[in-house]
């Protein structure tokens, strides 16, 4: 019975398929911001339209630079977001390096707003390892994929000894044994598919 017009989650990151459960559940729009406590939780925030954060570009200053040689990458490239606050007086950060992969959006937002914006982030450095064929691998990437299996409520992975890929998944409470197989099946076919 209880159903919000709208949900905005403060999470570290929320995969796709779990946005859509939420907004199927409560009938409502659900939005997402990108922050931490080095920006005062509210980094961006998304509007409306839902295409990527429009940043606090008053208070922060968002660049984007290859994690490697600390160069600015062209726009739209994926790169490490780096901060510097432009107005704290207590604890001001200069090219403060966030971990986090991000993108700056080049292309006006749906809105209307000319705000600079940030594109959905695609994890953390640290999360990230580079496989054999040149793939990425990151919780990111598994999130998108495994919580996409109707049925999984939660998982988890690491990786073992000659990086083998460990990943365990919890079935939603209540459900039949032979379909906790079938949820476990799909995941393991769309590791497999992809990897």
């Amino acid at each position: 019975w209880l159903r919000p017009k709208s949900v905005l989650l403060s999470a570290d990151y929320v995969p796709e398929s779990v946005k859509s459960f939420l907004e199927t559940t409560w009938q409502c729009k659900v939005y997402t911001h990108w922050g931490m406590t080095e920006t005062g939780y509210g980094g961006g925030v998304q509007c409306g339209a839902r295409e990527g954060y429009h940043l606090r570009d008053d208070d922060l200053l968002i660049e984007v630079l290859d994690p490697q040689t600390g160069v600015p990458v062209k726009d739209g490239e994926y790169g490490e977001l780096v901060l510097t606050t432009l107005r704290r007086r207590g604890m001001p950060l200069l090219r403060y390096r966030t971990g986090d992969l991000g993108r700056m959006l080049t292309e006006p937002c749906g809105c209307g707003c000319l705000k600079p914006r940030l594109d959905k982030v695609e994890g953390r450095l640290d999360d990230c390892m580079r496989l054999s064929d040149g793939t990425v691998l990151s919780m990111h990437v598994l999130d998108e994929m495994v919580f996409a299996v109707d049925g999984v409520q939660d998982l988890e992975a690491e990786i073992a000894e000659n990086r083998l890929l460990r990943v365990f998944v919890q079935a939603r409470s209540g459900m039949e044994k032979s379909i906790r197989r079938e949820t476990v099946a799909a995941v393991l076919n769309c590791l497999t598919e992809r990897f």
